[in-house]
């Protein structure tokens, strides 16, 4: 949006970016009040703001570089470390806009608005759609055909919309790097979980991705020493499996603290309950026992979202057929008469029933419940829900026989 000129200051003698906006244009506003507050060594910063003639002058840190798209068209071959590394940093810089106060949702994340800098690092730039996430912001169907989450077009964003954006910017990324072998596939099944269509079933915060992308550099780079140090290994290894043993010892017994901290309800109930979790993932009571401490505080819907988010990173350590999602459908189903302020929802309750992996007839019977009793209003006619309950249990009669 808009043209960019470069501009040199001969007093400072250095050179500067200016950008160039109808001042009628919304996405000056926009620009301009993201920009100004803005400090993170990957975007650019305004250092003047100039109004003359119908136009306003944006005057920025010029950025040196080339821009991904043209990386790609130009043929290079981006080695898979590279990849990561720049993923890694564009989590980063997402990261630090999501946690501003309101967030700020940049909505247009493709290939064009990526520069590539001195010594290789990134550059996130052109804020002319983003969004200051408060609750009198009006949103509108803004984006980049081919990048925007399905959601935009339906004039809504949120954090989970730049997370589609930057599995969007990775896939075309691997198309125009060396990326082989059995890291491709953990990469790709990365990429597909950003880009999924549903909100929900996509990572909830890009921390959780970054996450993701360090392990897999991490395991890149250990691949060649492990490879070339194996005997040194082995040989650490067996004298390190008496210390192992103390130390599990250990983690046990600060498992336990952490667990009586949190059950006796202290304002640092929660911290101690994160903490279990960090050492024990594969234990679904602390999740849940993390979830009553929130829902004691009245922050219920909080305290879900940090379920999701715990819940993603440790995927691969929690049971198969863990009953969280399950836990939390109920909550949605029946409310809780401890936090005022959460309120029945069926709606959310199907989608998390679903995402149970089990089937069941217990599941079965809330989905169809959810089904039913979200047709109505918030005050729902027991005669009706009388007659579908008896429906239902003739049909959960038949399935029996």
């Amino acid at each position: 949006m808009g043209k960019v000129y470069l501009a040199y200051d001969l007093r400072l003698e250095k050179n500067w970016a200016v950008k160039e906006i109808e001042s009628g244009r919304g996405g000056v506003l926009r620009e301009r009040d993201v920009l100004k507050k803005m400090k993170h060594p990957a975007l650019p910063g305004i250092v003047d703001i100039i109004e003359e003639r119908g136009y306003t002058y944006l005057v920025m840190d010029y950025i040196w570089g080339i821009n991904l798209k043209e990386l790609c068209r130009a043929k290079k071959k981006i080695p898979g470390k590279t990849i990561l590394r720049w993923g890694i940093e564009l989590c980063d810089v997402l990261d630090y806009l999501h946690n501003q106060k309101p967030p700020v949702i940049y909505r247009d994340l493709k290939p064009e608005n990526l520069i590539i800098g001195k010594k290789g690092k990134l550059f996130l730039v052109d804020f002319g759609i983003a969004l200051i996430r408060d609750r009198h912001s009006a949103e509108e169907r803004l984006g980049t055909a081919g990048y925007a989450a399905p959601e935009q077009y339906r004039g809504r964003a949120a954090v989970q919309s730049d997370i589609y954006g930057l599995g969007m910017v990775l896939k075309e990324l691997v198309k125009c790097g060396r990326y082989q072998g059995e890291d491709l596939c953990a990469l790709e099944q990365i990429i597909e979980k950003c880009t999924r269509r549903n909100v929900m079933e996509r990572y909830q915060s890009v921390r959780t991705v970054k996450h993701r992308l360090t392990r897999l550099l991490y395991r890149k780079r250990q691949t060649g020493l492990l490879s070339a140090a194996g005997a040194v290994f082995v040989m650490a290894g067996c004298l390190l499996l008496f210390q192992q043993e103390i130390n599990i010892q250990k983690q046990e017994e600060t498992y336990q603290e952490a667990l009586e901290t949190g059950a006796r309800q202290e304002k640092d109930a929660a911290q101690a309950y994160e903490q279990a979790v960090k050492m024990k993932p594969e234990k679904e009571e602390v999740y849940l026992a993390l979830l009553n401490t929130y829902i004691a505080r009245g922050e219920t819907k909080a305290g879900i979202q940090r379920i999701r988010e715990l819940a993603e990173r440790y995927e691969k350590r929690l049971p198969r057929e863990h009953k969280l999602w399950t836990e939390i459908g109920r909550l949605y189903f029946r409310g809780s008469i401890r936090d005022p302020y959460f309120s029945v929802n069926y709606k959310k309750a199907e989608e998390y029933f679903s995402m149970d992996p089990k089937d069941s007839r217990e599941k079965r019977s809330y989905l169809n419940l959810c089904r039913i009793f979200s047709c109505y209003s918030d005050e729902i006619p027991w005669e009706e829900a009388g007659k579908a309950l008896e429906y239902l249990r003739g049909m959960l009669g038949e399935e029996e026989n």
